[in-house]
């Protein structure tokens, strides 16, 4: 018998799960649970000891449920002395998810009758691996999931450490990547997708199209920046090199996220927004109409979805392990 953990889902753990719909199937989130139950017909129990609010709840809103899930009573409106932060907060600054865990649940997972665990692959949520360490405790296969991007300095980090007997990836490169990070006899990789499909070609007529209701002349160079607002330290480092070097570039900024759009006119310095004079463009999708593509971290998402045009990333420092992590053929610069 199978017990899938699942704390988020993906076209590789549903194939997975439609493969053994006679397994245990818990999950700490009831939209995940709905989902099986509608699209897949598969009866997925919700574990009651976890509160999952889900990956889409601003920080704010998660410290909020934090705060009314474990802080009852008055210690929601006390401070500490001369500081104006409620001490809710404050406690909740600890990432919450990575302590939050009830002490009774080692207990809980050994009362099902299981030989091997099945779990989504998910770094941000630590409901798998706290699961993950109590099979490993009874000497359980177990076996995670692809849900998400693999390459990430996070996971390349937490890989090794992961007590993951096997794996189970969308592509080949994904394989040989893993296989770098640990070799395969310690986790078994298995690529069920084979070859990643080819990017599309670059459309002349689209290119043009977009520069001319954006008044660009098709002669020019254009630069497509995306700012992620985690990575902005290493954008004021390129954007400082162009300045000290006396250079321009004309550029179009393009948001990752919705963060990234807010706080990028409130994080540039005067001195760069006048370098970039740049105009903001909040839908990746018009990434098409440049030559170029700049980024500070290999966002896999920004990369697939895009036309076939080159793509620089400049990782100063090596911060975000862009030379291990980014798919092969693509320019890093540290």
């Amino acid at each position: 018998m199978k017990l899938f953990v699942i704390t988020q889902l993906s076209e590789l753990l549903i194939e997975e799960a439609l493969r053994y719909p006679d397994s245990i199937f818990i999950t700490p989130d009831q939209n995940i649970a709905q989902q099986l139950n509608s699209e897949c017909g598969i009866q997925c129990q919700l574990l009651p000891l976890f509160h999952s609010h889900g990956h889409h709840m601003s920080t704010i809103e998660r410290d909020e449920a934090f705060a009314n899930d474990a802080l009852p009573g008055n210690l929601k409106d006390l401070r500490f002395p001369q500081n104006e932060m409620p001490l809710w907060k404050s406690l909740s600054i600890d990432r919450y998810r990575f302590w939050y865990t009830p002490s009774e649940l080692p207990d809980l997972i050994n009362q099902f009758n299981y030989d091997e665990l099945v779990i989504s692959a998910d770094i941000y949520h630590n409901l798998p691996w706290a699961v993950a360490t109590a099979a490993h405790a009874r000497d359980v296969h177990i076996k995670g999931i692809k849900t998400h991007t693999l390459r990430t300095r996070e996971f390349a980090s937490f890989y090794p450490y992961s007590l993951l007997n096997k794996i189970v990836v969308s592509f080949n490169d994904e394989k040989e990547y893993l296989n770098s990070l640990w070799p395969n006899d310690k986790i078994n990789v298995t690529a069920i997708g084979g070859e990643r499909s080819p990017r599309k070609p670059i459309d002349s007529q689209k290119r043009d199209a977009l520069r001319s209701g954006l008044q660009i002349p098709n002669s020019a160079y254009l630069t497509g920046l995306i700012y992620d607002k985690r990575d902005e330290w290493q954008f004021r480092v390129l954007m400082s090199r162009l300045l000290q070097n006396e250079l321009s570039i004309n550029a179009i900024v393009f948001p990752y996220d919705g963060r990234s759009l807010e706080l990028f006119p409130k994080c540039m310095p005067d001195a760069i927004t006048q370098l970039l004079n740049p105009r903001i463009i909040d839908d990746q999708k018009m990434l098409a109409m440049c030559d170029e593509v700049v980024m500070f971290r290999f966002l896999e998402d920004i990369y697939t979805h895009m036309a076939d045009i080159p793509l620089i990333i400049y990782d100063f420092h090596n911060l975000n392990m862009a030379h291990v992590v980014a798919i092969p053929g693509i320019e890093v610069l540290r």
